[in-house]
């Protein structure tokens, strides 16, 4: 990842060692990129929340370690389409395989055609590939860091969204990836349906909330291959029903008509 934008230019590089044991301020192999280190493993939304912490430019481009930019000028136009929407909060990239122009279903948050090409209205963002602007992620509130993992990126969507904000998706921003199964941790199914429980419970109105939890539910015992997956989907229920990360902020119907009129109703 810091070979293949070794050429473009930002004004800092930063890389979050989440529970590494690496030293704070340390520059890598003279590529000017500076670790930021933490003691502990924070998840995924309480890393993203430490380097922006760390960092002060207004535009803020997340990539995983294993990514590699395929557009020569990917910051440049990341920048550009942030000056041309000044209501832009998060830009979705378009996520590949390696070696391959094929993409995974679920990096791609929009619903889109054989004939749809660059940016476009999305409700959700690739969390190994994506942009922030930080005005935008401090109106929100930011990330919920207690999410751990899994849904960090629906959660910050749903609130920029409701607080006015677009997510937008741009398939000409081209950044690599390898091939990943969903569910290659452990922890994958009972974080899964926690944060799914506790999304609903705290940002949907009183009436999808159970129906959004019940269809969850349904997902994952339809996901389930062994006996160990229902135990997993069971302790996410029970953690998601035990209490909330944040106080409950019910997101406006016009921004569930708009999570529907973009193809994924928040009820799913």
């Amino acid at each position: 990842m810091a070979a293949s934008l070794a050429t473009q230019q930002a004004d800092e590089k930063v890389l979050v060692a989440n529970g590494a044991d690496l030293t704070n301020g340390l520059l890598i192999d003279g590529l000017a990129w500076r670790v930021v280190a933490t003691s502990e493993n924070l998840g995924v939304p309480g890393g993203r929340s430490h380097g922006i912490a760390n960092t002060t430019s207004d535009v803020i481009v997340f990539l995983d370690d294993d990514c590699a930019v395929v557009s020569p000028d990917l910051l440049e136009r990341i920048a550009a389409r942030f000056d041309e929407q000044p209501r832009l909060g998060a830009l979705a990239l378009h996520l590949q395989i390696n070696g391959s122009d094929r993409s995974m279903r679920r990096w791609i948050p929009t619903s889109r055609s054989r004939d749809d090409t660059g940016i476009r209205p999305a409700v959700t963002f690739p969390g190994n590939g994506h942009a922030l602007r930080r005005t935008a992620y401090e109106d929100v509130g930011g990330y919920c860091d207690e999410l751990f993992f899994k849904h960090e990126e629906t959660q910050l969507s749903w609130a920029l969204l409701d607080g006015g904000w677009q997510v937008a998706y741009d398939d000409s921003l081209i950044v690599e990836h390898p091939e990943t199964p969903e569910a290659r941790h452990d922890v994958s199914f009972r974080l899964g349906v926690r944060n799914k429980v506790w999304l609903a419970r705290m940002f949907l109105p009183a009436a999808l909330v159970l129906p959004a939890m019940a269809i969850t539910v349904i997902r994952y015992l339809a996901r389930c291959r062994r006996v160990r997956d229902l135990t997993h989907v069971w302790s996410g229920l029970m953690l998601g029903l035990r209490r909330l990360p944040r106080t409950r902020k019910p997101m406006q119907w016009a921004t569930v008509a708009q999570l529907t009129r973009r193809g994924r109703p928040a009820i799913l």
